[in-house]
């Protein structure tokens, strides 16, 4: 177990996977009365010093490059409706994305994209819709493969099948087209106004907030959840026997949570799909209920933190609690090495003491931290 290594110059690259967010996703689903406040661009997402969201990055050009002169870190729309962002990096002159997931605003509601309990018969039977191909279904009916629920599929703008969901989108000039995201780029389950979600094995509540301890020991309030849900934020857990990328039968779980994030403060979806295998959403996702002060990214470097030295994961640490640290003393864009040594931009706290008494690092990457969108950030 090493302590603490020198600081290694890292460069995240965003890979592309099969449920990217597809590209031809956008526009306005004008006439949708269950998504109050949807208008506008998602402002979560960003890594400014003081807690602000990047600004949005210019036009793509063909070759996606970008210069000094342009923004350094800047933001992109995704999502259905395009009501999400992502963060992108401008990396050796050309623009990457940080991660295939997506951020939504958690002040918005997401009712309109609520997953539904039972196949929606208006969808039609094993029929996959296709980004953009013009549709004919009122407002707020989620479709896919499986008539809107987990595990179904839909074509993207180039004919390639994804896993996610779509709704039929009222254009500025009045076509009705789809429009679709993967389900890593959807706002329901997490987002406010989802209500219940469902698998194959049945209706989970996802309403309430749970307490979630840690660090600052800021408890949540329970909440009713969905239709035959225990209420709580992240629940049901995952079995250890659910694993990204692993096998899955319509015996075993079909949908359920995974820990993610600065000790464990937020989850992640394993979803069973109809290829028999679990998909992981990308990023993590964080209980609105809670207070994540103790995750704040500070405006100016951490003096605590040992300058031009990046933390290691699980290794011994001795800084108050709730500084931040990483290979800038806490900034954004800073690095830290995750338990095998591999190097990761982001951050990490010193946790309280553990049953030993030791006090350890607590890392999660940039894209897996709670600030700066979360309550308290």
């Amino acid at each position: 177990m090493r302590g603490v290594k020198a600081t290694v110059l890292f460069i995240g690259v965003a890979v592309a996977t099969m449920w990217a967010t597809l590209a031809g996703c956008g526009g306005s689903l004008a006439g949708h009365t269950g998504a109050a406040g949807r208008g506008g661009t998602s402002g979560t997402g960003g890594r400014a010093g003081s807690g602000g969201s990047p600004p949005a990055c210019p036009a793509p050009s063909v070759s996606n490059l970008c210069a000094p002169s342009d923004p350094q870190i800047c933001s992109r729309t995704c999502g259905p409706d395009s009501i999400g962002t992502k963060t992108v990096n401008c990396v050796n002159g050309g623009y990457v994305e940080e991660a295939a997931d997506c951020s939504f605003d958690p002040s918005r509601d997401y009712s309109c994209y609520s997953v539904p309990a039972g196949p929606n018969v208006a969808c039609g039977t094993g029929v996959l819709p296709q980004a953009a191909a013009p549709c004919q279904l009122g407002p707020c009916v989620v479709c896919n493969s499986e008539g809107g629920v987990y595990g179904g599929l839909y074509f993207d703008s180039s004919g390639a099948t994804r896993l996610g969901f779509c709704v039929c989108a009222t254009r500025a000039s009045g076509v009705q087209t789809w429009s679709c995201a993967a389900n890593t780029s959807w706002p329901c389950p997490a987002g406010a106004g989802c209500g219940s979600v469902t698998g194959a094995g049945g209706s989970i509540g996802i309403g309430g907030a749970s307490g979630r301890g840690g660090a600052t020991g800021a408890g949540g309030t329970g909440g009713t959840g969905g239709t035959g849900g225990p209420g709580a934020f992240g629940q049901p857990a995952c079995p250890s026997t659910v694993a990204k990328g692993g096998t899955c039968l319509s015996t075993d779980v079909q949908f359920c949570y995974k820990t993610c994030g600065p000790e464990k403060s937020g989850v992640k979806s394993e979803t069973c799909t109809s290829a028999g295998t679990y998909a992981e959403m990308s990023g993590c996702s964080f209980d609105p209920g809670a207070d994540y002060a103790c995750y704040k990214i500070p405006a100016a470097a951490n003096a605590l933190c040992p300058p031009g030295v990046s933390p290691m994961t699980a290794t011994a640490c001795d800084v108050p609690a709730c500084t931040l640290c990483n290979s800038t003393q806490g900034l954004p864009g800073g690095g830290y090495f995750d338990s095998a040594g591999a190097t990761h931009v982001g951050y990490c706290v010193c946790q309280a003491p553990n049953v030993s008494g030791a006090r350890v690092w607590s890392c999660a990457s940039d894209t897996a931290w709670p600030c700066p969108a979360g309550s308290g950030c």
